[in-house]
């Protein structure tokens, strides 16, 4: 993707483009899903913090 000049400004706007994507899907998968993602997180941490 990366061409020998460097980052091309259309390829700058794709990459912003498609980080805010993926941001506005988290969002949304994060007030659809609710307690349930919050619950993985917490179990995640626990799972973190035993694994030290």
């Amino acid at each position: 993707m990366l061409n020998k000049k460097g980052i091309t400004r259309q390829e700058l706007l794709v990459g912003i483009i498609v980080l805010l994507v993926l941001m506005g899907i988290v969002l949304i998968s994060y007030f659809l899903l609710g307690d349930r993602l919050t619950g993985y997180l917490q179990t995640a941490k626990d799972f973190l913090r035993f694994g030290r």
